[in-house]
């Protein structure tokens, strides 16, 4: 088997290194020790890293039980996880959008300007998702404007689809801008 090893963005291949099952045994074993040797010496060539570093790498493999697997970096503690996706945000999403896509169009009329169906109300609609979610606006509104975009297409805009999909993309546009100024500006420590 090959370990694949993803350093500075270029994926390296060490084929000199058979491994059919990494498992932890006590470090007084003789074949564990010079398994272990002879893959980290292979590990530095390929991966052009330290000893130290892969003999660190190895023990991830045999410690996490990841066969053929080499993480040169774990996941720090510190980085927050990512809120999960609520139906109820992508269901608000698809409503404003269509909502206020649709009423827009009909208090314009026909004769009227597209630009506040397709440019405005939709950043309203983007804007009140991501109010309302609070987390991963952006997201919310992508995933409810498009659904919603083939309502646009047949009910608002029957002949100039692009509109709609202008109006489907200025709402996560809404979402997006929504969430950043929500944020806030980030402080120095």
């Amino acid at each position: 088997m090959a370990l694949w090893a993803k350093r500075t963005g270029h994926l390296l291949l060490a084929r000199c290194i058979p491994i059919v099952r990494l498992t932890p045994q006590p470090s007084n074993c003789a074949a564990t020790n010079s398994l272990q040797l002879l893959c980290a010496r292979a590990l530095c060539q390929v991966g052009r890293i330290s000893l130290q570093c892969a003999f660190k790498n190895l023990a991830n493999i045999i410690s996490y039980g990841r066969i053929g697997e080499i993480c040169l970096s774990r996941p720090t503690a510190s980085s927050p996880a990512q809120a999960p996706l609520r139906w109820t945000g992508i269901l608000f999403a698809f409503a404003a959008t269509l909502l206020l896509v649709t009423l827009a169009d009909y208090a314009i009329g026909e004769s009227g300007s597209t630009a506040i169906t397709t440019v405005f109300a939709p950043l309203i609609a983007g804007g009140a998702t991501a109010l309302y979610t609070r987390t991963r606006g952006g997201p919310h509104a992508l995933i409810g404007a498009a659904i919603a975009l083939p309502l646009l297409v047949f009910v608002v805009f029957p002949t100039q689809w692009p509109l709609a999909l202008f109006a489907s993309l200025f709402c996560v546009l809404g979402a997006s801008l929504t969430e950043l100024g929500l944020r806030g500006p980030k402080r120095a420590r």
